[in-house]
């Protein structure tokens, strides 16, 4: 069997060997009433063994330590061994020393899920007799203990005792403690199934544990249940299992706050706030003022107070710092020799969504004019309290613009679903349009269709008449010019040629031809005045156009037989359209 967790020390050789016993004095300290303890490690290893301490009057009216010898540690090996029984105790066993007090009992819970906490412990020293007494301390355990105060798993964070000068001070209740003198924050997931709280407990100068301290409230693990239309706020101490589904009109067994309106709740976004101010502290010493535990307590006791938040949203590092690092330019070596050492401080404030105060809010506080003296104010009284007059008065000289940072953007609430009423009758789809019924052989489009076919056909001929007359004027025009410039030599084709004019070649017979071929009857007449009696002199075997001009003549008769097969394509296509447009009706 293994040792119990009490301060024992020799005369037992540990583990005990099964149906062994032995005899110890607990541990010589200050802080422990000097007993002899019997142990036992019984046969069946079954056997389970329970004893109460009787503690002292300091504790409460009938306090008392209560072992178990069914509990089980494991070895290095792995091995699981039951610790011993204690099976008698000679003398008294009372615990002297404990912390003189807490801050708040209730811890506030700033972790948003289910089955974890974070919280801030704040604790006063060690006291013994009604003195604060710190000479034989190491510093301060936390656990997680059961209501019996037996510990739960290893500790949870520890931290070594601060030089607060504060030894020989009298504390007569729990107003009289500095609580603000330690800031531990803590993490842990809790078990289900049970109640749990945390328990601090000095560590005394031989390394051993006390094994009983002074513990909170029992631990509410605040968490978030994310509905539709609305956010559940519930808590629930490590005693309630929440399993059940909850929706936005259930109210869950724990004390829970739950919206059963279905109005979606406003929310302040997370968000991370960053700054720092500097601290003027005299003719302290600034680095063993920026070591202090107690200080730093006090400022993140202040700026929380300033900027209206739990100190468990803060996290607080001193820095010391030169007078030359703090004045800039150069300055008289008295001025220099004046100036009270400085002290930095970084700041870091983790918002949770939902808190009750916001970033913007925030950096407004440290941003307005009385801030410094309202910081000041409220460290000066958080210093007294914590460490007395060890150090000189603190003057906060500035406090930088701090960076605000979001880290969870509120997601804008979805709107209600209006109540389900009678659904509309769709409206008919729009009737596709019919083709209209021909009536009395043609419909009015088909008559539209044959009219404008009908246009374009006269429109084409139209231009190929004119296309032609303007052809056929040319080829007169350059014909007359020849006519005044031949006429001087009187050289008629026939006589050039020496022959009688009936043999000569008819020049103008292809164009005249080609004219009567396309033109109407007298429409040559009639645009060209002479044309036709010209037409009937070269048909008599006449030409009044010179061999040398046949040609240009001839030139002008290929342009007009081209821009006749334009003009019948033109016509032949708009016949094919007007085809196309009667097929449709």
């Amino acid at each position: 069997a293994h040792a119990p967790p009490l301060p024992v020390g020799d005369g037992c050789e540990w583990p005990l060997q099964s149906g062994s016993s032995c005899r110890a004095r607990t541990i010589g300290h200050e802080c422990i009433e000097q007993a002899t303890l019997t142990f036992h490690c019984p046969n069946m290893s079954s056997a389970e063994g329970v004893q109460s301490l009787s503690l002292g009057g300091h504790w409460g009216p009938d306090a008392y330590l209560t072992t178990w010898s069914g509990e089980h540690d494991a070895d290095a090996s792995g091995n699981e061994e039951k610790h011993a029984h204690l099976v008698n105790v000679s003398g008294g066993f009372d615990i002297k020393c404990r912390v003189c007090g807490l801050a708040r009992p209730e811890l506030k819970d700033v972790d948003i899920r289910e089955g974890h906490v974070d919280v801030r412990l704040h604790f006063g020293p060690n006291i013994l007799n009604g003195f604060i007494n710190e000479s034989g301390i190491l510093g301060y355990a936390v656990h997680l203990v059961d209501t019996c105060h037996n510990k739960h798993g290893e500790r949870l964070s520890y931290v070594d005792k601060a030089p607060t000068g504060l030894d020989g001070t009298a504390v007569n209740s729990v107003c009289d403690c500095p609580t603000a003198t330690y800031n531990i924050r803590v993490r842990t997931a809790l078990p289900a199934g049970e109640s749990f709280r945390l328990m601090v407990a000095p560590v005394i100068s031989t390394g051993h544990e006390l094994p009983v301290g002074l513990m909170s409230a029992v631990l509410e693990d605040k968490y978030t249940i994310s509905t539709t239309g609305s956010t559940t706020a519930t808590t629930a101490t490590a005693t309630t299992t929440t399993a059940a589904t909850v929706t936005a009109t259930t109210t869950t067994t724990a004390d829970a706050a739950v919206n059963t309106t279905g109005a979606p709740e406003p929310a302040v976004a997370a968000a991370r706030i960053v700054g720092t101010f500097q601290l003027d502290v005299g003719s302290a010493n600034a680095t063993e003022f920026a070591a202090d535990p107690a200080v730093k307590a006090a400022v993140t006791a202040s700026l929380a107070s300033l900027v209206g938040v739990p100190e468990e949203y803060l996290n607080v590092t001193l820095t010391p710092e030169p007078p030359s690092r703090r004045l800039r330019g150069r300055v008289a070596l008295s001025r220099l020799l004046q100036a009270g050492a400085g002290v930095r401080v970084d700041y870091t404030i983790e918002l949770p969504s939902g808190a009750a105060v916001s970033a913007g809010d925030m950096a407004a506080r440290l941003q307005a004019a009385d801030a410094t003296q309202s910081l000041t104010s409220t460290l000066s009284q958080k210093l007294q309290e914590a460490v007395g007059t060890k150090y000189p008065p603190v003057v906060v000289t500035s406090i930088a613009v701090p960076t605000v940072e979001i880290l969870e953007v509120t997601p804008t609430p979805a709107p209600a679903t209006p109540a389900p009423g009678p659904a509309p009758t769709p409206a008919p789809p729009p009737a596709l349009a019919k083709p209209e019924e021909k009536k009395g052989g043609i419909s009015l489009t088909g008559l539209i269709g044959v009219a404008v076919a009908a246009g374009v056909l006269g429109l084409c001929l139209l231009a190929a008449c004119a296309l032609r007359a303007c052809r056929i004027g040319r080829a007169h025009s350059a014909r007359g010019k020849q006519q005044e410039g031949g006429a001087a030599e009187g050289c008629l084709v026939a006589e050039q040629s020496g022959g009688r004019s009936g043999e000569q070649p008819k020049a103008g017979q292809p164009l005249l031809e080609e004219v009567a071929a396309v033109a109407p009857p007298g429409l040559e007449e009639a645009v060209f005045p002479g044309a036709g009696a010209e037409a009937e002199a070269a048909s008599q075997g006449h030409s009044p156009v010179r061999g040398q001009d046949r040609a240009a003549v001839e030139e002008e008769v290929q342009s007009l037989a081209e821009a006749e097969a334009a003009a019948e394509a033109e016509v032949e296509a708009a016949s094919r359209a007007k085809a196309e447009a009667e097929a449709k009706l």
